[in-house]
């Protein structure tokens, strides 16, 4: 039963509208069924995301409100591997509005795990034994190029993961701290508010952890940083 939930949950993430409507509510049927389904990993949590209230009045054909809830999967790692699958062929598909909701919901995820190390680590081994996987059939590892070229070279994931690398280069000394306070200031003005709430939250941690600026100015450089939005 693991395996078919699993599989189920690839499929809602996948590129066909109609295919991902009728395995989302295949997914919550099951999940919520009564008596209880056994064998359904993480089935309390799961039941968090997939909430009455979350399922309230959702269009299970509208993908700006299916990814968001499905990329938390994620979270666990049963899920992984059948979710790059999944994402692979909607964010390197040719659909417009399939790619702009699934990549939307994959960037807002990844830029909130930025900072997780392992779960980077397991995604980009999870991309790489599925390149392995099917070499065999180009069709998937064109969608997969696509996928990896977006996690790669999406401005909004590069410009979080390079506020984490220019913040950590503020504790050493000028000029490699002055070319990294520019950076950050210049992050402060992003046209992308998750990238100046991001940046914000690093250089309010450096400031705190890295002792860098004057105290009579820190504690209203702090308020200033903590309104950034």
């Amino acid at each position: 039963m693991e395996q078919v939930f699993v599989q189920v949950a690839q499929q809602a993430v996948e590129k066909i509208d109609r295919t991902r409507a009728v395995a989302g509510q295949v997914f919550v049927g099951l999940l919520h069924h009564k008596p209880e389904i056994p064998h359904i990993p993480h089935k309390d949590q799961l039941r968090t995301i997939f909430s009455n209230e979350a399922l309230k009045e959702l269009h299970w054909l509208a993908g700006e409100r299916t990814f968001p809830l499905f990329v938390q999967l994620f979270d666990f790692p049963d899920f992984v591997y059948q979710l790059v699958l999944g994402f692979s062929v909607s964010v390197g598909g040719i659909t417009e509005n399939t790619v702009k909701a699934s990549a939307g919901a994959l960037r807002d995820f990844l830029v909130k795990h930025e900072s997780d190390e392992q779960f980077m680590l397991r995604l980009m081994r999870t991309v790489g034994r599925i390149f392995a996987n099917l070499k065999e059939q180009p069709r998937l590892c064109l969608s997969l190029l696509r996928f990896l070229e977006f996690l790669l070279c999406d401005p909004v994931i590069v410009a979080c993961m390079q506020s984490h690398l220019y913040g950590a280069a503020l504790q050493f000394p000028d000029p490699l701290r002055s070319k990294a306070a520019l950076y950050l200031t210049q992050g402060l003005r992003h046209k992308y508010p998750i990238i100046r709430k991001t940046t914000a939250t690093k250089l309010f941690e450096c400031i705190l952890v890295y002792d860098i600026v004057d105290p009579d100015v820190s504690a209203e450089l702090s308020d200033l940083l903590s309104e950034t939005v």
